[in-house]
């Protein structure tokens, strides 16, 4: 009699352990093998009206409330509206009239996340003129962005990420960015930083002030420093200017070291020398 007992409390315990494999439980309870998938990490919204695209994280709840990114984009008068999911990706694609796309991302059908397009497979052929159209529809249906922003959304993107293309006055929580300008004739994608030979990679970021500045005191300084920087392409990025040094009221002569990176990791510096006179 115990060695029945024995053999059944053995028997039920190999039971207990099976019901934790999922597909065993499922057999017995009616629930699915598998646990549900995670839901996509972002949610993309394009506002074909003002060519801005919206990207949204998640809330402590897992909704999509959170705005993360906004790109300035070209879409085109035969851009779809609707729900989405993303798809396939290629890092270049055959586009329409012989052109070619970098990071591209398959919303549906022919409509695709890309670059604005080359004319072959090489990032030195980029349409000119196009590039400066971001920011107002130019596609043939397509949503164009730089080779940084299409890249962002290839590489962080998976494929099933919703996305929703809607018309609004409204661009969105984070605004439009200013589409950036880089004239008729450049060849080169200037966010494009992972191809060799970019010659947008020589250009620098500026610090734009004087290099000698005469005050009074360490207030009037403040009150009036008149220094900015711009990115290597032009965009004004004054708010990350980082400086070093101090000045202060006691007359002389202080020096303050200015430096910047912007969002392409290139660099620049400048020396400030500031001399404090003193009130009369």
């Amino acid at each position: 009699m115990n060695k029945v007992i024995k053999r059944g409390a053995i028997f039920f315990l190999l039971f207990l352990i099976l019901l934790q494999i999922p597909a065993v439980n499922a057999l017995f309870t009616g629930g699915t093998a598998l646990a549900a998938k995670e839901t996509p990490a972002y949610y993309i919204k394009v506002n074909k009206q003002c060519n801005t695209v919206t990207v949204y994280g998640k809330n402590k709840k897992g909704k999509y409330t959170v705005p993360v990114k906004a790109f300035v984009c070209s879409a085109g008068e035969y851009t779809p509206l609707g729900t989405f999911k993303t798809s396939s990706k290629y890092t270049w694609r055959a586009l329409v009239e012989n052109t070619w796309g970098q990071y591209a991302t398959r919303i549906t059908g022919s409509i695709l996340f890309h670059s604005v397009p080359y004319t072959k497979m090489s990032p030195d052929s980029l349409m000119k003129g196009e590039y400066d159209k971001l920011g107002e529809l130019a596609s043939h249906g397509c949503i164009r962005l730089s080779v940084m922003d299409a890249k962002w959304i290839y590489d962080n993107c998976e494929s099933g990420t919703l996305v929703t293309i809607y018309e609004s006055e409204d661009p969105g929580p984070l605004g439009k960015p200013e589409g950036r300008k880089i004239g008729d004739e450049a060849t080169w994608d200037p966010t494009d930083i992972w191809s060799e030979g970019n010659p947008f990679d020589n250009y620098l970021p500026r610090i734009v002030g004087k290099s000698v500045v005469t005050v009074e005191s360490a207030e009037e300084y403040y009150g009036a420093e008149e220094i900015k920087a711009y990115s290597s392409i032009g965009d004004e990025i004054t708010e990350s200017l980082v400086s070093d040094g101090e000045v202060l009221d006691t007359p002389g002569v202080y020096r303050i070291a200015y430096s910047i990176t912007d969002e392409f990791g290139r660099e620049n510096s400048k020396i400030r020398l500031v001399k404090v006179t003193g009130r009369p």
